[in-house]
């Protein structure tokens, strides 16, 4: 399969996931482990995204002749979700549904515009075949760091 509409392919559905996520933390407000595995969920996708992806990109991008300013909206929208998210981990059962139901709100738009801007065919213009590779190999490092802190 072609490497860059598989990523995307995987992109969407890991978006569709961690909205699943927060739906299910939604639909049961009281439930404090489902609201926090979602702001979990949330904040190691966008860790992955903000550390190695966009990195990438934009080290790649300058190479090229498209643009990656686009990502820097995203590198907001990052740390806005990423400040409502350390309140949902914190949160008791009486807030925990509110700020799951206003993280969703914001990851749909948020979502919306990171599917546009990372689009197949627009990666194809910003980013090699070994680019890609790259950010697997540096996504599943970052990756196994994160679940190695997680075991102590």
């Amino acid at each position: 399969m072609d490497p860059y509409i598989a990523g995307f392919a995987g992109l969407v559905d890991i978006h569709r996931r961690i909205a699943g996520a927060f739906d299910e933390a939604i639909a049961a407000p009281t439930d404090l482990a489902l609201a926090r595995r979602a702001g979990s969920f949330l904040v190691a996708h966008h860790t992955l995204e903000s550390e190695v992806l966009f990195p990438i990109l934009r080290r790649e991008g300058r190479l090229r002749s498209a643009d990656v300013s686009f990502l820097d909206p995203f590198d907001r929208a990052h740390h806005e979700l990423h400040a409502l998210c350390t309140r949902l981990l914190d949160a008791g059962p009486g807030s925990a549904g509110s700020l799951a139901r206003a993280i969703r709100e914001l990851l749909i738009d948020h979502v919306a515009e990171e599917e546009v801007g990372l689009a197949a065919e627009r990666m194809r213009q910003l980013i090699s075949v070994e680019g890609l590779d790259e950010v697997q190999r540096e996504g599943d490092r970052l990756r196994e760091r994160l679940q190695a802190s997680l075991r102590k």
